[in-house]
C-alpha cells in the first residue's frame, strides 16, 4: 500500500526517537521483550516499511512510557515543547511563575527530543521550591545533556547545555559552593560561544555576569563583564533585535515574539548595569540574586525577578 500521508515514516522516526531518547537508550531487543513484539517487526516499523496495527502501537508506546499520539505525531511535539519553554522563559523574565507541572511532564516525555527535555528540566530546577524537586530535575537534566545527539540543531543543543550550566551554578552558589558555581558557569560560557541568535546571546550574558560575581575584584570579573557587555549590546537595541529575527537564517521553531520582547527589555536594563560595573574602578559593585546584577526595582515585581 502506498503511504501517501507518510504515516509509516512518521511512526518509524518517532519510534526510533522515543527509543533512543530513553535514559539509557533502549535497544530493539529490549523493546521487543517489553512490548512482546519481534525485533524484526520493530526494525521494519522504524524503517518505515510497515504500518503497525493499533494494538502494536499501544504495546510499544506503553513499554516506552509514552502515548500512541506521540508515536504518530508529525512534529508538533517539538513545537509544543518549544512553545512551553519560550512561554516559561518569558514569564520568568517578567517575574511570573512558569507552569512547573507541564515543564516536568515535558522533561520526562521520551517522545520529546532530548535537548528540549533538558531545557524544560533546567527551568524546573531553577524555579522549584523544594530541594528534592530541584535535585531530581537537575540530575535528570545533567544525565540527558550527555545524550544530546548530533541531530539536534546547534542553537537548541547550545541553549540546553548552557541553561543546565547556568541553573546548576545558581544552585551551587545558593548552597554556598562558590567553587562549583564558578566551574559550572565557566564551563557554560565555554560552550555558549558568540552567536547571532538572540536567546544564545542573552544566555551568554547571564553566564558571564554570574561568573563575574564569583570573581569580584579580579581581572576575571572584568573580562567576564566585557563579554556580557558585548553580548548585551547586540540584543538591547530594538532595531538590531528586529533585524536579527528577520534576517537570521530560518530557525525552526521560530523564536516566540513575547520572549524576544522580554529579552530585549531585560537586556536594556542589564546592559546599563554592566557598563556601570565595567567602568567601576574598584569593581566592588555587587550582583543581585542568582548571580545576576541588581537592577532598578519594579513595584509589581519582587527585586531581581525581572531579570530571570
Amino acid at each position: 500500500m502506498v503511504d501517501r500521508l507518510g504515516v509509516r515514516a512518521i511512526v518509524g522516526k518517532n519510534l526510533r526517537a522515543a527509543r533512543m531518547n530513553a535514559d539509557p537508550p533502549w535497544t530493539l531487543a529490549r523493546l521487543a521483550v517489553a512490548s512482546a513484539c519481534s525485533p524484526a517487526l520493530l526494525s521494519r516499523i522504524e524503517a518505515g516499511s510497515v504500518a503497525p496495527s493499533l494494538a502494536t502501537l499501544a504495546s510499544v508506546a506503553t513499554a516506552l512510557g509514552t502515548g500512541v499520539a506521540n508515536l504518530v505525531d508529525d512534529g508538533s511535539s517539538v513545537r509544543r515543547a518549544a512553545a512551553l519553554v519560550d512561554a516559561s522563559r518569558a514569564a520568568s523574565l517578567i517575574g511570573r511563575s512558569p507552569d512547573l507541572g507541564a515543564l516536568l511532564a515535558t522533561g520526562n516525555d521520551v517522545s520529546v527530543p532530548t535537548a528540549w527535555r533538558v531545557r524544560a528540566l533546567a527551568i524546573v530546577a531553577g524555579a522549584s521550591q523544594s530541594r528534592e524537586s530541584i535535585d531530581n530535575a537537575l540530575a535528570l537534566a545533567d544525565a540527558l545533556v550527555r545524550a544530546i545527539g548530533s541531530g539536534a540543531p546547534d542553537w537548541v543543543a547550545t541553549l540546553a547545555r548552557g541553561e543546565v550550566a547556568m541553573v546548576a551554578g545558581e544552585i551551587a552558589w545558593a548552597r554556598g559552593d562558590a567553587a562549583s558555581a564558578a566551574r559550572r558557569w565557566g564551563n557554560g560560557l565555554a560552550v555558549v560561544s558568540p552567536s547571532g541568535d538572540i536567546e544564545v546571546a542573552w544566555l551568554r550574558s547571564l553566564l558571564a555576569r554570574a561568573l563575574a560575581r564569583v570573581a569580584t575584584g579580579t581581572p576575571v570579573a572584568g573580562n567576564a563583564i566585557a563579554v556580557a557587555v558585548e553580548s548585551l549590546a547586540a540584543i538591547s537595541d530594538p532595531g538590531s533585535v528586529a533585524a536579527r529575527i528577520v534576517l537570521a537564517p530560518l530557525r525552526e521553531p521560530p523564536l516566540d515574539a513575547a520572549l524576544a520582547l522580554a529579552i530585549l527589555a531585560a537586556a536594556q536594563v542589564a546592559l546599563a548595569d554592566a557598563r556601570m560595573r565595567l567602568a567601576s574602578p574598584d569593581g566592588r559593585r555587587d550582583f543581585g540574586a542568582s548571580g545576576r546584577f541588581d537592577a532598578p526595582g519594579r513595584p509589581d515585581v519582587p527585586r531581581g525577578r525581572h531579570l530571570r
